[in-house]
C-alpha cells in the first residue's frame, strides 16, 4: 500500500499554472515542449509528473515555485511544503530536505535536542516574538495565546502539517474537524466560519463551474460515468465526509480534483485503483474500467477438470463466472502434493469475488503412467529387499502398478497371471 501511495503521489501532484507562468510554450521564444511535459522559463522540458514534487528537476527550478505550487492540492497522506509542492508524509523530518526550500526539516517536531534558549524557554516550549515562552502543544491551535499574537500567524503556522481529521485555518492553523461551521470561530482568524465554506449550497473549491472560456490546461471535462460501474467526487471535496456527486451543470473540475470510482454488482475495477485524479494538461490520470467477475480458467496441465453452470456442462479452458461449480483432480503422471492417492477428486466453485473456494489442490508431477492393451498372459515377476533398490508389483482389475526404491517383507520370485484387458501400468518411486 504505501509504494501504490508514493506512485500515486508522484502521479497527481498536478499543478495550477496561470497562462502568464512558465508552461507550454508560453516563454519569449514560443518553443513548445511536448503533450504531458511542463517546459521550465529556460526552455527546458520535464515530464508533468515532475513539477512541485519537492525536487529541482529543471536546471533553473522554475517548476518549485510558490508561483507554480500555491494552488497544487495535495493528498491526504502528503505532506505540503513551504511553497506548495507535496512529498510523501513519511519524508518529513528524516534529515534530509525533501522539499527545495526545506521546510520539511524545520517543523516543530523535527526539533531534537535544542540547546535551551537564553531566555529561559524549555525546549518543549515555544518563543515568542516578545520572549514568551508557551507549550508547544498551544502553537497554531487557533487560539491566541502569546500576547503579541506571534503564535497564530502565517509565517509561524504555515509549517504545519494537519492530521486529516482537522480543520486547516487559512492561515494554517489545525482545529478539530467538528468545529468548522459550528457557529463558533475557532480559528484566530475566523476562517472557520467563513460563508464560502459554511453556506448551504455548496460547491467545492476545485471545482470550476461552466465557464465556456475555460482552458483544458487548468482543468479537466468531467467524465462520462463507466460502463457498469459510478464514480463520485473524493469525500475531501464534499461537504460531508462521503464521496459525493458533482453540483448540477457543473462540466470541468479544476487540477488535483479527485473521483472515486465504483463498479456494479458482478464487476471489478480492472486496474485496482479506483482513484483518478485531474492532472495538468487537463487529463484524468488512468480512468479505470469495470470488467465482469469471473474466477480464472482450469487448464494447468497438471490438473483436470469438469466444469458446470446452472447445472450444465460449459469448457473449464475459460475464465468462468461466479456459481460455476468444478470437480477438479490430477492429471495423468501428477498425484496431489499431499498425497499419493490416484484418482481423488474436488468440488470447487466460483465464488462472488472471482476465486475458486476452496483452494484448488496442488498436483505435482508422480509416476509414470500409461495406458495399454495386455493379450492374455503370464510373467515371473522378481521382488527385491536389496538396500539399494527393493521392488514389487501390484496388479488390480484394470491397474498395474510397479513400485521401486521400496521396503518390503520378502524376497521371491512371484508367477503373475494378467487376464487379456486394458490396463494403466504405473510406475511409483517411494524413497526408503
Amino acid at each position: 500500500m504505501r509504494i501504490v501511495q508514493r506512485i500515486l503521489l508522484l502521479l497527481i501532484i498536478s499543478v495550477i499554472i496561470d497562462s502568464g507562468k512558465a508552461q507550454l510554450g508560453d516563454n519569449d521564444d514560443n518553443t513548445k515542449c511536448p503533450k504531458f511535459e511542463f517546459r521550465c522559463n529556460n526552455g527546458q522540458c520535464i515530464d508533468n509528473t515532475m513539477v512541485c514534487d519537492g525536487a529541482k528537476d529543471c536546471k533553473d527550478a522554475s517548476e518549485e515555485t510558490e508561483d507554480i505550487c500555491e494552488s497544487v492540492i495535495c493528498p491526504i497522506y502528503a505532506f505540503r511544503c513551504n511553497y506548495g509542492a507535496c512529498i510523501d508524509n513519511d519524508l518529513t523530518c528524516n534529515g534530509i530536505s525533501n522539499c527545495v526550500d526545506n521546510s520539511d526539516e524545520i517543523l516543530p517536531e523535527c526539533v531534537r535536542n535544542v540547546t535551551k534558549p537564553s531566555n529561559g524557554c524549555k525546549n518543549d516550549e515555544f518563543k515568542c516574538n516578545n520572549r514568551e515562552c508557551i507549550s508547544n502543544i498551544e502553537v497554531c491551535d487557533g487560539v491566541i495565546h502569546c500576547r503579541d499574537n506571534s503564535d497564530e500567524t502565517a509565517a509561524v503556522c504555515r509549517l504545519v502539517h494537519c492530521p486529516t481529521t482537522n480543520f486547516r485555518c487559512s492561515y494554517g492553523a489545525c482545529i478539530d474537524g467538528d468545529r468548522r461551521c459550528d457557529g463558533v470561530i475557532n480559528c484566530a482568524d475566523g476562517s472557520d466560519e467563513d460563508p464560502r465554506i459554511c453556506r448551504s449550497s455548496w460547491s467545492p473549491s476545485v471545482i470550476r463551474p461552466t465557464i465556456p472560456s475555460l482552458e483544458t490546461s487548468n482543468s479537466c471535462r468531467i467524465p462520462s460515468q463507466p460502463q457498469n460501474g459510478h464514480w463520485k467526487l473524493h469525500s475531501s471535496q464534499c461537504p460531508g465526509d462521503e464521496n459525493c456527486d458533482v453540483p448540477v451543470g457543473t462540466t470541468d473540475l479544476g487540477l488535483g480534483s479527485r473521483l472515486v470510482y465504483s463498479c456494479n454488482s458482478g464487476y471489478k475495477i480492472s486496474s485496482g485503483l479506483t482513484d483518478v485524479s485531474c492532472i495538468f494538461g487537463g487529463q484524468w490520470l488512468n480512468i479505470p474500467i469495470c470488467e465482469e467477475i469471473r474466477c480464472p480458467a482450469l487448464n494447468e496441465p497438471s490438473i483436470r477438470a469438469e466444469c458446470s453452470y446452472d447445472e450444465e456442462f460449459i469448457p473449464c479452458g475459460l475464465p468462468v463466472l461466479p456459481m460455476t461449480r468444478a470437480d477438479v483432480y490430477c492429471a495423468n503422471s501428477y498425484h496431489l502434493e499431499t498425497s499419493l492417492i490416484l484418482g481423488r477428486k474436488q468440488s470447487v466453485r466460483c465464488n462472488a469475488r472471482g476465486q475458486w473456494v476452496p483452494d484448488l489442490i496442488r498436483c505435482v508431477p508422480g509416476p509414470i503412467s500409461i495406458n495399454i492393451y495386455i493379450n492374455e498372459t503370464e510373467l515371473t515377476f522378481h521382488t527385491s529387499v536389496n538396500r539399494n533398490n527393493p521392488t514389487f508389483i501390484e496388479i488390480s482389475d484394470d491397474k498395474i502398478i510397479i513400485h521401486t526404491n521400496t521396503r518390503i517383507s520378502n524376497n521371491q520370485d512371484i508367477n503373475i497371471r494378467i487376464p487379456k484387458s486394458i490396463y494403466n501400468i504405473t510406475e511409483y518411486s517411494y524413497q526408503p
